[in-house]
């Protein structure tokens, strides 16, 4: 009995990554029909793309990297998530300085 909760308290809870992708993906979908039916109008939801694209993919270069150090996996996509996550995260703050 005491072993099995040792086991469930160090399991990582999958679920919550794929949620977040899932619900940050439909975001992005719904952001991307709407800028461009209206780009004029509503120019705002370009810097909202960028910056929910950054965050996911920071959040995986992050975990990725955790990973790594564990040497748990031997995935390089950390070089590329993590430099892809500050360009992102830097076309949102041009975007948005732009649409204001």
């Amino acid at each position: 009995m005491k072993n099995s909760r040792k086991i469930k308290a160090g399991k990582r809870n999958l679920m919550t990554p794929l949620l977040f992708h899932t619900a940050a993906g439909l975001v992005i979908s719904v952001l991307s029909v709407l800028a461009f039916l209206e780009p004029v109008r509503l120019a705002l939801c370009f810097p909202g793309i960028f910056l929910l694209s950054a965050i996911v993919c920071l959040a995986d270069g992050l975990e990725n990297l955790r990973e790594w150090r564990a040497k748990r996996t031997e995935s390089r996509a950390v070089l590329f998530l993590l430099p892809a996550g500050a360009f992102l995260l830097g076309m949102a703050v041009l975007a948005a300085v732009t649409a204001l």
